[in-house]
């Protein structure tokens, strides 16, 4: 049991990982106070065999700045947090830094402060490093995937734009479409 993610990061980086890890917070520990930083290059043993999941039953970390950091990261799964960013000025609640290969972010929820400036660099997510590239420096395009029939939700993902396939129709027929379920 750890006391802070800044003692189970100090861990992982101490002892690696020599098989699959899954690290669940306990459901009423939270909110966990300062930010989540992960440095894949500082921890051994991370591969496709001996993946990290980090699951927060709905926990939150709460930051003035960046509440989970993952630099050079992969393999990793993080499912089921609450990101929360409090700052008034410049602030990304989510960063990516660096190489980031075979992630997935699952039924998180980012918030960031209300009343942060928006003349500011403030983010949600934030992707650094690789030239806006991830694996292999291939280009990506964030795609927004709006869920039916309120597409003010929805889901972001981050494709290579060499697989994206360009539609022949307007804003006003996709917008129906969404809206109307497909019909």
């Amino acid at each position: 049991n750890f006391q802070s993610m800044l003692d189970l990061a100090d861990s992982l980086e101490a002892l690696g990982v020599s098989g699959p890890v899954i690290v669940d917070l306990v459901p009423g520990s939270g909110p966990y106070p300062g930010s989540f930083n992960i440095d894949g290059e500082d921890i051994a043993g991370i591969s496709a065999t001996n993946s990290l999941t980090f699951n927060g039953n709905g926990e939150e970390i709460t930051a003035s700045n960046r509440a989970m950091n993952l630099v050079n990261i992969e393999f990793t799964t993080v499912k089921n947090f609450v990101l929360k960013s409090t700052s008034t000025g410049t602030a990304q609640t989510f960063r990516f830094g660096g190489t980031v290969t075979n992630v997935l972010i699952d039924s998180c929820e980012i918030i960031s402060s209300t009343t942060a400036n928006p003349n500011t660099n403030s983010h949600y997510i934030e992707m650094t490093g690789g030239g806006g590239a991830f694996a292999g420096n291939e280009e990506i395009v964030n795609v927004f995937i709006p869920t039916t029939p309120n597409p003010t939700s929805g889901f972001l993902l981050m494709v290579p734009k060499k697989d994206l396939i360009y539609l022949d129709i307007s804003f006003e027929q996709a917008s129906k479409f969404i809206v109307s379920a497909g019909t």
